[in-house]
């Protein structure tokens, strides 16, 4: 009988001690996970190793240490480790994660895309997975073939903003050229005003550096049936990618004829940022026949699956005063970046809009509400049409108002 309680208690001790361990190297894990987020390497690295001499097969603590490896410039150990933890443990998300980083950093972006494949294969439904693709295929593939990934992409994440945002932005990036014709007819309620009509030819050329957009502009404006003023305007802008999330707008425009401001010289400046936003500042300048103007522009834009959504303001300096005005967008984007639906709210007159450039002068002061909606399709892959309508209501003097009603159409050729 003694003996028998004797062997009981040794079996008691003895797994006392096993349990002891067990927390003792958990405990040590939480203690290295610690380090390696605040920095302390060194200690990670001895206290991984350490443990692994107890239990060789704890994956935990070969991903950290291989963290550890990575972050004190050591690749080669890093990656010994995340291959060791995927062999292991092939659902271990985190070990793709880093292993694919390192690559990347290590400017690897071959042995990184065969890390993203197999990670693709175990978490198809991970999305963080398509984005870290989607930067090793900028060094991998053609901008149609990464254009081509991407859109088979947004099939699979249809609500996912940030590869929205990257679809679009390569989008523009495809070589075409366009031939285009844009009319705008706009009526006015007040009587001996009106018609006015603006025309314009316009070639866009789309290179992966950016494009370049030359418009050929002529107004015309009628009282009465009378020709009242006329006149044409050179316009030259373009966009241009100075990186992979960074792009600028330039343009610049010349006319000779009252109708049009003298100069105009629009700059700005867009950021893009993680999950599908985009931050816009720039200026405007305005040369008109009497004065010049000054104006700040700001905005930002949100992709929301197929919709994107845009605020932008202007702040327009006259006379030692600040005018304000406000301008909301937003599109619902159907197959490609040529097809979409557009509704549009704003406040004020624009150093933009195109409709009243050589009345920007006059109308700063003057309040004014407008909205508008478009439609805009490709068809057969060639053939561009659009159409727009757009209502502005303005007060010319005090107490005194006038309802302005546009109506735009495009038709362009893909060359």
């Amino acid at each position: 009988m003694k003996k028998i309680q004797l062997l009981y208690f040794l079996i008691l001790i003895s797994c006392g001690v096993i349990n002891a361990q067990q927390l003792n190297v958990d405990s040590l894990l939480v203690e290295t996970i610690n380090n390696v987020k605040k920095g302390r390497y060194s200690q990670a690295k001895q206290q991984a190793y350490q443990a692994l001499r107890e239990t060789p097969d704890y994956v935990d603590f070969k991903l950290f240490l291989g963290r550890s490896h990575q972050m004190t410039k050591q690749p080669d150990s890093a990656r010994y480790y995340y291959k060791q933890v995927i062999e292991q443990t092939p659902n271990y998300k985190d070990a793709y994660k880093f292993w694919s980083s390192l690559e990347i950093d290590e400017k690897r972006y071959q042995k990184s895309d065969s890390v993203l494949n197999l990670a693709i294969q175990e978490f198809p439904e991970d999305v963080s997975f398509y984005v870290q693709k989607n930067e090793v295929n900028h060094h991998l593939l053609s901008t149609q073939e990464q254009l081509e990934f991407l859109k088979n992409t947004r099939k699979t994440f249809p609500d996912n903003s940030q590869i929205a945002q990257q679809y679009y932005l390569l989008a523009s990036q495809i070589k075409t050229d366009r031939l285009g014709v844009l009319y705008t007819y706009t009526a006015i309620d007040r009587e001996a005003i009106g018609p006015w009509h603006l025309g314009t030819f316009q070639y866009v050329r789309e290179r992966t550096w950016g494009s370049l957009i030359a418009n050929i502009n002529y107004n015309q404006r009628r009282s009465n049936g009378n020709l009242q003023i006329e006149g044409a305007q050179l316009d030259l802008q373009s966009y241009f990618f100075t990186s992979q999330s960074d792009y600028s707008f330039l343009a610049l425009a010349y006319s000779k004829d009252e109708i049009f401001p003298k100069l105009q010289a629009r700059y700005s400046f867009y950021h893009n940022f993680n999950k599908g936003w985009e931050a816009e500042l720039g200026a405007r300048y305005t040369q008109t026949r009497t004065e010049d103007l000054y104006a700040l522009v700001m905005g930002g834009s949100k992709y929301l699956g197929s919709f994107w959504i845009n605020l932008r303001s202007f702040s327009t300096y006259q006379d030692a005063s600040l005018y304000p005005v406000l301008a909301f967008r937003t599109r619902y984007y159907r197959n490609t970046r040529f097809d979409y639906w557009e509704a549009s709210l704003g406040y004020g007159t624009s150093p933009d809009n195109t409709f009243v450039q050589n009345q920007i002068g006059e109308r700063l002061s003057l309040e004014s509400y407008n909205f508008g909606v478009a439609y805009q399709h490709l068809f057969l892959k060639k053939l561009l049409l659009g159409a727009k309508v757009y209502y502005n209501n303005l007060e010319y003097r005090k107490n005194k108002k006038q309802q302005e009603y546009s109506f735009f159409i495009q038709m362009s050729y893909l060359l």
